[in-house]
């Protein structure tokens, strides 16, 4: 997650009016955010500056809430490759936000870095289990 006062690039996604509940409680859910201060990320309201909206467009973002009692600090790209490969959970998060970047050619830079550790982790793990990782 973005810390507060920090810098977020992504893809901005533009969704009708009608299903701004549902989007919503679905991103909420996804994120973290239970509405209370205790949320692992904070749903906030920012501008954001894009190549079709140079003079900005209202947005929500999730930023890490460091007052959570979740919070865990920063991460090192080879710690969250060790979590990934621990957890079944984290892994299909990380794939699936992986494969969505792929899909709209979206860039994350601290994303990438991770998948250069984390794939050929993944991919000698997969082989100690007897699996046939693609190459």
């Amino acid at each position: 997650g973005t810390v507060p006062y920090g810098r977020m690039e992504g893809t901005l996604y533009e969704y009708p009016i009608e299903k701004a509940e549902e989007i919503l409680k679905e991103l909420d859910k996804r994120e973290g955010f239970n509405g209370t201060s205790t949320s692992m990320y904070l749903r906030r309201s920012v501008t954001a500056f894009t190549k079709d909206n140079p003079e900005g467009i209202s947005c929500f973002v999730y930023i890490t809430n460091e007052e959570s009692d979740l919070y865990q600090g920063s991460f090192k790209k080879q710690e969250i490759a060790d979590l990934l490969l621990d957890n079944e959970d984290f892994d299909e998060y990380f794939y699936g936000t992986s494969i969505a970047l792929d899909a709209i050619n979206g860039q994350d830079t601290y994303l990438n870095k991770v998948k250069e550790v984390y794939w050929p982790m993944k991919k000698e793990k997969l082989k100690e289990e007897g699996k046939n990782p693609k190459k």
